[in-house]
């Protein structure tokens, strides 16, 4: 197993600057707003850098906290096409491109697939209610895929959507298996909603 590497301060406060100066590493959708989110951190940021020799540079696997015995990462559906609409769940970390993820770091970011180049996006014909699914879609600036975040090295993160003011959630009463849902749960900063 390929060891894990923190990325450094250094290196989140760049991306954070590239960000603000609106050239940030996002490869596709809009341009993330750099905007710092009035909520008070609730435990930061720790992305684990891409490991795979295949993995596109400036993305991060992004691992839920909630499963200590395997790593589970955010994973867009890979059997799928890379259509709006396809599903994001976790699953195995395993190399796979549609593991990674492009976002900047602190503030307000798209999160965007490095496989298909779509959007994180909660789905916005829901009402913003505990359990809205989370998807794949066509990235286009609603305010429903863009999430907040706060960076501290060393700690996890919580990913609240824009438009609902919930948590990026791994449904908690599943047991850590492949193929578990990704959902918007009202923040309440348990291990299920932290991501490292």
């Amino acid at each position: 197993m390929l060891k894990k590497r923190v990325i450094t301060l250094a290196a989140g406060i760049a991306l954070a600057a590239g960000s603000a100066a609106g050239t940030g590493a996002l490869a596709a959708g809009p341009a993330a707003a750099a905007t710092a989110h009035s909520r008070p951190a609730l435990m930061g940021l720790r992305l684990v850098p891409a490991r795979a020799s295949n993995a596109p540079a400036g993305s991060y696997e992004i691992i839920n906290e909630g499963q200590p015995l395997a790593d589970m990462c955010l994973d867009a559906v890979s059997q799928h096409d890379g259509t709006n609409g396809d599903n994001v769940q976790l699953w195995h970390c395993n190399g796979g491109i549609n593991q990674y993820w492009y976002l900047s770091l602190g503030g307000l970011s798209t999160i965007v697939n490095a496989a298909y180049g779509l959007c994180l996006d909660a789905v916005r014909q829901h009402d913003g209610t505990n359990g809205d699914n989370v998807q794949l879609w066509q990235c286009n600036g609603g305010s429903n895929q863009e999430w907040y975040s706060t960076f501290i090295e060393g700690s996890p993160t919580y990913f609240d959507n824009a438009a609902h003011l919930l948590c990026l959630d791994a449904v908690s009463q599943h047991d850590g298996t492949n193929g578990d849902n990704v959902q918007l749960w009202t923040c309440h900063s348990g291990s299920n909603q932290s991501w490292i």
